[in-house]
């Protein structure tokens, strides 16, 4: 048995993909079928990673029994991985076409038991001489799933344009980083094959990389699902809020008027076009929202729609559009139908795009952090 620092590594990984994975399918808090496809994942992975690692000790040449686990589980993971951006995306996965899609998997599966089974007594050098171009085939179509998988997942990703499009962009970086790790093991195998050189080190860069991928994955798929069900349920929230968003928004135009001099409506009908579109449509949510976004919307230059904000707000357009996310977040931070979510998903629901400019423009406009100004204003905790 062959051990070094890097093997134990990636049985280190391994087993810890196989306890988060496991926690994930069998946690009541995190039971829905898209975290099973993503718990799905790990564990695929962490099996495929595990048949590597008995290679590269040497184990799978002294232990029979481990052929019960040699399985192509590269021809699944790509699958369940597909499935869990689809339903992520709400493109739910029938049980007809997740058998389809798993059809590769199983056939592979079977061949591979019947293989063993008439392989029964053979060394495994006699074992590995006769199925050797099979495994060569397999290892490729593997590759080609994969790049279909993704190719797949990308596109769902970036059709769906919603407004929590911004929240999962962590799954186009996995899908780049996926995108390396396929580059090398197209180029790992294939000069495995060409030069004849059959050494298991030569793929320890895609076994690690596999195993911190699979970290990542397990984290973000869990931290972002926790993150988007809270914001779907905000969103919920604030549709019974709507009567009270009228009558805020009347509340601000009424003082808009009154600040200049009562004539605001006649001299400026572009600032109070722009103020409705503002506040009927709620614009600011949007994280991509910007000036050339808006003043095409209505009509006007950029230059010439920055210039009126600028002259009646005195504030810059960015700064005038964060005022609107501001107030917002003000006012769910202090109602206690809002107590159970994260500050992270108030600040999300209200059209910042990351944690840091959430925090750091709101410390900039209240002068608090959120948590601060929760912690003061609340009328449960102060």
């Amino acid at each position: 048995m062959k051990i070094n620092i890097i093997n134990l590594f990636i049985f280190t990984g391994v087993i810890q993909g196989f306890i988060f994975g496991i926690f994930i399918f069998t946690s009541p808090f995190f039971k829905s079928k898209i975290n099973r496809f993503l718990a799905l994942t790990i564990i695929t992975l962490s099996l495929s990673n595990l048949n590597y690692w008995f290679i590269d000790t040497g184990l799978e040449k002294k232990y029979s029994l481990i052929d019960i686990v040699y399985l192509p589980w590269n021809l699944i993971f790509p699958v369940f991985f597909y499935c869990y951006v689809s339903e992520y995306y709400k493109n739910y996965i029938t049980n007809k076409k997740f058998i389809i899609l798993s059809l590769p998997f199983i056939l592979s599966s079977l061949y591979h038991i019947f293989i063993k089974i008439n392989s029964y007594g053979l060394n495994k050098t006699e074992y590995f001489s006769n199925v050797s171009l099979f495994y060569s085939l397999e290892e490729y179509f593997a590759i080609v799933i994969t790049i279909i998988s993704g190719i797949k997942a990308y596109t769902i990703i970036t059709e769906k344009k919603t407004d929590l499009l911004n929240s999962l962009s962590w799954l186009i970086d996995f899908l780049k980083a996926g995108l390396i790790l396929i580059i090398i093991w197209i180029t790992v195998y294939s000069a495995s094959l060409i030069f004849n050189f059959y050494k298991s080190w030569i793929f320890y860069p895609l076994w690690i990389g596999l195993s911190i991928l699979f970290y990542w994955i397990g984290y973000r798929g869990v931290f972002q699902f926790k993150l988007i069900k809270e914001r779907f349920k905000i969103n919920e929230l604030r549709e019974i809020y709507k009567q009270s968003n009228i009558e805020n928004k009347e509340e601000t135009s009424e003082k808009i008027k009154n600040k200049n001099n009562s004539t605001f409506i006649e001299e400026n009908p572009l600032f109070v076009k722009f103020e409705n579109l503002i506040q009927e449509k709620h614009l600011y949510r949007d994280p991509s929202l910007s000036l050339e976004s808006v003043s095409e919307e209505l009509n006007i230059s950029s230059g010439y729609l920055s210039q009126i904000v600028n002259k009646i707000t005195k504030k810059n357009f960015s700064d005038y559009i964060n005022t609107y996310r501001i107030e917002e977040i003000k006012k769910m931070l202090v109602d206690p139908e809002f107590e159970k979510y994260s500050l992270l998903a108030i600040g999300l629901e209200a059209g910042f795009n990351s944690k840091t400019s959430f925090y750091t423009v709101f410390k900039k406009h209240v002068g608090l952090t959120p948590k601060q100004y929760k912690d003061k204003n609340h009328p449960i905790l102060k």
